[in-house]
């Protein structure tokens, strides 16, 4: 896959996580779009590094910190 490629998602979240999103934004100037991949990208590679752990809850899999 293009690494510039954008595809169209669709992810529930919180009301609150929205409003931080749209807040951010604003603060720094960007498309929703742009922050959203950005902070999702540093996750990942937190994760995958292993610097961050999730907890895994068996309730259909919730997922915490």
């Amino acid at each position: 896959m293009k690494e510039d490629f954008r595809g169209a998602r669709t992810y529930r979240l919180k009301e609150s996580t929205i409003k931080q999103i749209n807040q951010a934004a604003v603060r720094y100037e960007c498309w929703q779009s742009d922050l959203v991949d950005l902070l999702l990208q540093r996750a990942l590679t937190e994760l995958e590094q292993g610097r961050w752990q999730l907890e895994k809850k068996p309730v259909a899999y919730e997922l915490g910190w």
